[in-house]
């Protein structure tokens, strides 16, 4: 069984927040399962049984318990994440910018490792955390903590140079030059790398990497018409062989290995 409730991000969190959702899973034994790279940063509560969540060294297992939670920055390498039959939670993909303005600091600064949900959302983020586990209901935990967000990312979002690249990635689902999309900013392609770099934690190119292979990733339910040459032109790969390098840097396995890993219902990749 498995229970998912996305929200929409509201309008003021425009380019802050990508995605957030309450999740309720329950399996007839522990499931490991292997989290896809993204160029976003994961902020996640978790508000049922312990997990456990093993990232950036694959071999060590770090455990969140009930009402514990962290922020792991943008990971260009998977993750692995067990539960031991059940697990319940909420999980705010946050973009670069909209961490920042959450941490109040730039997220490059963030250590390659977890970031405590107290560090993460201040001396108020454990009392919140507790009430969400004492919540039942799906949407009222969104409200709660969409609440949260709205008051630490309040005013509007930054508009500058950096921001507008990562917009520009973003909406194009990482298929913009990035030396032309300088030059259109008014910047050389060596000032926007370190700005942006600087910024976000990734190069505009490594960002831009992130989205397509991301768009694979929300394409792989199965082989496609096509095949994996249509599904590379899909996803603005140049070649069939761009897509099986890129997709074996991010995961360590080929196409066709890591859909075979792909869970019966469709609910991520087993470890």
């Amino acid at each position: 069984m498995f229970r998912f409730h996305p929200r929409a991000p509201h309008a003021a969190l425009r380019g802050l927040v990508r995605g957030l959702w309450h999740y309720e899973e329950t399996r007839a034994a522990p499931q490991g399962r292997r989290e896809m790279p993204c160029a976003e940063a994961v902020l996640l509560i978790n508000l049922g049984p312990p997990i456990g969540v093993a990232w950036p060294d694959p071999t060590a297992e770090t455990r969140f318990d009930t009402a514990a939670g962290f922020l792991a920055r943008p990971h260009p390498a998977p993750a692995r994440s067990f539960m031991q039959g059940s697990q319940r939670g909420l999980q705010v993909m946050l973009t670069p910018l909209g961490a920042e303005r959450l941490l109040r600091c730039p997220i490059s600064g963030v250590p390659a490792q977890f970031l405590d949900l107290r560090d993460t959302l201040g001396r108020d983020g454990a009392s919140l955390a507790a009430r969400l586990a004492e919540t039942v209901d799906p949407e009222t935990c969104l409200d709660l903590l969409e609440a949260e967000l709205l008051r630490r990312l309040a005013g509007d979002p930054p508009a500058d140079a950096v921001a507008e690249a990562w917009m520009r990635i973003e909406a194009s689902a990482g298929r913009i030059g990035i030396g032309a999309m300088a030059r259109d900013l008014g910047l050389s392609r060596q000032t926007l790398v370190r700005r942006f770099q600087a910024r976000t934690g990734l190069t505009p190119k490594l960002a831009a990497r992130l989205q397509r292979f991301t768009g694979v990733i929300a394409r792989l339910p199965e082989v496609p018409e096509a095949g994996w040459a249509g599904l590379a032109a899909e996803a603005g790969f140049a070649d069939q062989s761009h897509l099986i390098r890129e997709v074996r840097a991010f995961t360590g396995l080929p196409p066709a290995a890591l859909l075979r890993k792909r869970l019966p219902d469709g609910l991520g990749f087993a470890e």
